[in-house]
């Protein structure tokens, strides 16, 4: 098939993965609910670089610095593709965290239950930008397209900001869709998708008319 290509990739050590992320065409990472792999050309090959007591997402800034969430209620960082990690320190104890996006080697946004986040200094210090107006588990999925235009799907809805994550406006997609657990991503200002167990949403006209393209069958 022309376009398409595949790897060989080590199942066995890849055991409940759960997030990938490439930084470019050889650097990535992929977490499973307590392991960290990095690979360096492609994903042929893989390195455990780290265990944890639970990972549940992952975004990474460039080769070298990644955050992951999970069950600790905190963001753990590496500055050195997997080799160590460290847990971010917040304002706020009691935030919990449930996915980050990395725009560049040092913007990452992360969002809670309860507040969006926003770091310049690769997660040094931590701004707290929104606090949304009720507490959420579902908040799972952050995409941003730049520095100003992101979406969050919540247990609720989809959301979106237009300021970097200083407001956030519900998105009307006319879908019978749950909105529980699955993933949202845009490739330019038009064209979006998000997934959930009902189906995938897509929409062509920056989230003005959105249609379910897949069903189960």
């Amino acid at each position: 098939m022309t376009g398409v290509q595949t790897c060989a990739l080590p199942i066995y050590s890849l055991v409940d993965a759960i997030d990938l992320f490439f930084i470019n065409e050889s650097n990535g990472m992929a977490i499973s609910y307590q392991n960290t792999y990095v690979t360096s050309n492609g994903g042929k090959s893989w390195v455990k670089r780290d265990s944890a007591t639970f990972h549940s997402s992952l975004g990474m800034g460039s080769a070298a610095v990644a955050f992951v969430t999970g069950s600790s209620k905190k963001i753990r960082a590496t500055l050195d593709s997997g080799r160590t990690f460290k847990d971010l320190l917040f304002a706020d104890p009691d935030s919990v965290f449930y996915d980050c996006f990395f725009i560049n080697a040092n913007t990452c946004y992360a969002v809670g239950e309860k507040k969006f986040w926003k770091t310049t200094d690769a997660g040094k210090t931590w701004n707290s930008l929104y606090n949304f107006p009720k507490a959420s588990k579902n908040n799972r999925s952050l995409f941003f397209l730049d520095e100003n235009n992101g979406w969050v799907l919540s247990g609720e809805e989809l959301i979106k900001t237009t300021d970097g994550g200083v407001s956030w406006s519900g998105i009307n997609t006319g879908l019978n869709i749950p909105y529980s657990g699955g993933a949202v991503q845009f490739l330019n200002q038009q064209q979006g998708y998000f997934t959930d167990y009902a189906g995938i949403g897509k929409t062509l006209d920056g989230g003005n008319t959105w249609v379910n393209c897949f069903n189960d069958v």
